[in-house]
């Protein structure tokens, strides 16, 4: 006779080889460090550029291309090496940072999960004094 409990509790239990033991993977630690560094909400975009730190980075924004719709503008930024090439909304940039937001007066990036400016150099215009007319001999 079949009794309850070994029908529903049989004793055949699958067996598992030492084999199929090794190769599970193993568990990483501290598996929850990138997910603290993310930024889960995305990253606060401030409109005023003077309220984030300056780059260090050792690259020099030549020109802003600044368009309407702020996806098509573009920023021309000269590496250390002196090569100048345009950049958009997204693209890396040398010393591995990200350009984030370009504005009429720069640009934000992100290097390492901090944001930093870009801004075109202040270069004071200088005037020389008119030259004098040639005298007539």
């Amino acid at each position: 006779p079949i009794s309850w409990g070994s029908f529903f509790f049989s004793s055949s239990v699958p067996q598992v080889s030492s084999q199929d033991e090794t190769s599970l993977a193993p568990i990483k630690e501290n598996s929850y460090k990138p997910l603290l560094n993310a930024s889960l909400f995305g990253i606060y975009m401030p409109n005023d550029l003077n309220s984030v730190k300056k780059s260090m980075l050792d690259v020099t924004l030549v020109g802003i291309l600044f368009a309407n719709n702020l996806e098509d503008s573009q920023v021309i930024i000269k590496a250390a090496n002196g090569d100048e090439l345009n950049y958009k909304l997204g693209d890396s940039i040398p010393g591995d940072a990200t350009i984030k937001k370009i504005t009429a007066n720069g640009v934000l990036v992100e290097r390492n999960g901090i944001l930093e400016s870009l801004s075109l150099p202040k270069n004071a215009l200088t005037f020389e004094p008119a030259a004098e007319p040639l005298e007539e001999e």
